[in-house]
């Protein structure tokens, strides 16, 4: 099993980013940093996924085999 690759990526609103920029520039720089998530990197198509997902939004792959959730590990015994 190899282990996904994750990345931190902005997921905030490109708005109040430009809106920052024109006119509180400090503000845009807090904007920034303070909206960037951790994200998946699909293994096949190289796209941003969210954390957590089982399969690509973008090409369908099932990312099961890359973070180890599989319906074994799932499963609780008593």
């Amino acid at each position: 099993m190899t282990d996904i690759e994750s990345k931190k990526e902005f997921t905030g609103e490109t708005i109040w980013l430009v809106v920052g920029v024109l006119f509180c520039f400090p503000f845009a720089i807090y904007y920034y940093f303070a909206n960037k998530e951790q994200v998946w990197v699909c293994p096949e198509c190289r796209e941003s996924i969210t954390v957590g997902a089982g399969t690509c939004k973008h090409c369908g792959t099932d990312l099961s085999e890359y973070t180890g959730d599989d319906e074994e590990s799932a499963s609780v015994d008593d």
